[in-house]
């Protein structure tokens, strides 16, 4: 008997994310709280004028006083999980293991006429060596739960033959096979008959891949020994706590807009935030954008 194959249309993928953020938007609306579209959103519904085309993540932003526990049970209530991290709590997409969405909603807090986020910076470690040694313990761990595949890494490997700034993309549809490593990038995608091999494996560099097909051939209780052994010898991770800033304007400047087929709350300042945040080159995409990059971060 042959092997199923999954077959994924990307823009269904995609309307499954929207559909999502929705449910998501009308049970936080059903509290009477006011709740706006910030950082990615924003970016996307400026300069595309929807989701930025290779983005999973939706950026919901929500002052400290407005949010209660209320909120977080009726979300738990309709199976979402909530992840809570620095500022901001995480809402997984449930049920999905291909073309994942989340949800990040940032919780401000005001002081005085600034509005404050925490946002969490990694200190260099003390224990770097061994960290090293166990990533490709970890990368070749086998493991019985799938690990989910995002939206945007799954839009990424296909920028790297496809013009995925073309919505023409939407209508194609994929078959897409995991990989032989514990990474949500590790994956085959197989697109009108081309094949686009595992993504994770073909952008790291050559020395990694060989340590990673040695590690990958040991015997299982030699793998399992060896990495609970660096495991011992690794720190806890210390982070160094980075804020932003932001006028408490920003967010009591707030008009109504439709983003991605639902009506919610956007800054009024619009341009003013995303160069606050991007730079002055907001308008040029960058894929490869991070937290560690925004502009206006600091130890205070």
């Amino acid at each position: 008997m042959k092997n199923k194959v999954d077959k994924y249309n990307i823009g269904r993928l995609k309307l499954e994310g929207i559909n999502f953020f929705k449910t998501v938007i009308e049970i936080i609306h059903s509290f009477d709280v006011e709740i706006w579209i910030e950082y990615g959103s924003l970016l996307g519904y400026v300069r595309h004028n929807d989701l930025i085309p290779w983005d999973s993540e939706f950026d919901l932003g929500i002052l400290k006083s407005m949010w209660n526990s209320k909120i977080e049970e009726e979300l738990k209530k309709n199976g979402y999980i909530l992840i809570y991290e620095p500022s901001r709590i995480k809402l997984k997409q449930p049920n999905a293991e291909i073309g994942v969405f989340t949800i990040d909603i940032h919780i401000h807090e005001v002081e005085g006429e600034q509005t404050k986020l925490l946002f969490g910076e990694l200190k260099p470690s003390k224990s770097i060596i061994f960290e090293k040694i166990y990533w490709f313990f970890e990368m070749t761990a086998k493991v019985k739960e799938k690990i989910p595949i995002r939206y945007l890494s799954i839009m990424k490997s296909l920028s790297s033959e496809f013009n995925i700034l073309d919505n023409t993309i939407l209508e194609k549809n994929v078959v897409i096979k995991r990989g032989k490593y514990n990474h949500e990038k590790s994956f085959k995608i197989i697109i009108d008959d081309y094949i686009i091999e595992d993504f994770f494996f073909a952008n790291i560099k050559w020395h990694r891949r060989v340590f990673l097909s040695l590690t990958q051939v040991l015997p299982n209780f030699l793998h399992q020994g060896i990495s609970n052994y660096l495991l011992t010898q690794i720190d806890k991770p210390v982070y160094i706590d980075k804020f932003q800033q932001m006028p408490l304007t920003i967010y009591k400047k707030l008009e109504d807009v439709l983003f991605c087929g639902i009506n919610i709350k956007a800054p009024l300042e619009k341009e003013f935030f995303l160069e606050s945040v991007y730079g002055v080159d907001w308008k040029t995409p960058n894929m490869n954008f991070s937290r560690q990059q925004m502009k206006n971060l600091s130890k205070k």
